[in-house]
């Protein structure tokens, strides 16, 4: 089939707006507005490098260096790692660090290989023993329920002292709003009393 003089600058125009080879590459990986997501993920990697990559070069710094509380620090270069590289203290805390994380890693993968069997096989109580194996899941929220609590308590609680005491949010009352930080969230008895106030 011969090309028309029509079908020229609508292949020209295809041509131009393919990406060519030198066009391939990130916006083929991440999409065409792949600039916009450095743009977002610029804060975090801001706060990454202040809050982990500074501290940690300035320690490395400060482990060639000898310093003194009140003296500035002298280079002494690879001097402290050799000091440590014969230093018995050191030899076994190596050592010990070695035994504890390897012995953790295998009772994990043991015990882990063994809940995963227990929840996949056809034995008798499997529901009990999965939500017996869920525990270890579930107590972390659990405390952190008891920590709000705490948090929230009338008398001993750091939130009331905070809003009664400290910044005269709330004024001292009784009954239900004896626990004033709690009168706007408790879903008990004292549900519509935030909204009379």
């Amino acid at each position: 089939m011969a090309t028309t003089a029509a079908h020229i600058p609508a292949k020209r125009a295809t041509l131009e707006s393919s990406p060519g080879p030198h066009r391939v590459g990130l916006r083929r990986w991440f999409g065409p507005d792949y600039r916009m997501g450095f743009l977002f993920t610029l804060p975090i990697v801001v706060l990454v490098l202040s809050l982990v990559a500074y501290p940690f070069c300035y320690a490395l710094y400060l482990s060639m260096t000898q310093k003194y509380v009140g003296m500035a620090p002298v280079f002494v270069g690879f001097d402290n790692y050799v000091k440590l590289t014969f230093d018995g203290f050191f030899q076994r805390a190596v050592y010990n660090s070695f035994i504890f994380t390897g012995g953790s890693v295998l009772i994990k993968l043991v015990l882990g290989m063994g809940m995963a069997l227990v929840l996949t096989s056809a034995i008798r109580f499997r529901s009990f023993w999965t939500g017996v194996l869920l525990i270890p899941w579930v107590a972390p929220t659990v405390v952190s329920a008891l920590n709000f609590l705490w948090i929230f308590d009338g008398s001993l609680g750091v939130l009331n002292h905070l809003l009664v005491r400290v910044f005269h949010v709330l004024p001292r009352s009784t009954g239900c709003q004896r626990k004033p930080g709690t009168k706007y969230l408790d879903g008990k008895g004292c549900r519509f009393r935030g909204l009379e106030n």
